[in-house]
């Protein structure tokens, strides 16, 4: 009797899960289809046209020309970049201010300020961000000779000079030229 009773039961509790799982199959089967009701075709790409490009005897832009780059035609020659770089080289033009002169049996040095700090500059030595070169000193300003990159990849020199007044670009000075 208890065999019975055992297995009745679990008859029962096999039909019983059949049941939900009937519900259950039913659910998948409505999101299935309304899934499939919503899903677009793919829009084909529409077709490229190829263009070619005709360079009209100009330089390949991917065309490395190793002699060009050295010796740039028309300009001064490039600057030395692998020299150790001065200190004044680390400031813009206009962040730097001629504060005077101090004249030795050397010649004339400038008293140059940057960030509360005067520092003492020759003919020679380098200033400005622009591989500039201080070219000559007067008692109330100096000039400075930058090398400048042009459109042809050349260097051109630019003068500039620096006073108590501040930058002026282009010096005309007979000494810069």
């Amino acid at each position: 009797m208890k065999v019975k009773i055992l297995l009745l039961s679990s008859v029962l509790a096999l039909t019983a899960c059949v049941g939900e799982d009937d519900n259950l199959q039913d659910w998948m089967t409505q999101q299935k289809q309304a899934a499939k009701s919503k899903v677009k075709q793919p829009v084909p790409p529409e077709p490229v046209q190829p263009v070619t490009y005709v360079s009209h005897g100009l330089i390949s832009p991917h065309e490395f020309n190793e002699r060009r780059m050295r010796t740039p035609s028309g300009g001064s020659s490039a600057p030395e970049v692998n020299r150790a770089k001065e200190v004044l080289e680390n400031y813009p033009l206009a962040q730097l201010k001629f504060v005077g002169s101090v004249k030795s049996d050397k010649g004339l040095s400038a008293l140059i300020q940057a960030d509360g700090h005067v520092y003492t500059v020759k003919v020679g030595n380098y200033m400005g961000e622009n591989y500039g070169r201080v070219s000559a000193i007067y008692q109330d300003h100096i000039i400075i000779t930058e090398k400048v990159e042009n459109a042809d990849g050349g260097w051109d020199n630019r003068h500039i000079q620096l006073g108590a007044n501040g930058v002026v670009a282009d010096a005309t000075d007979e000494t810069a030229k």
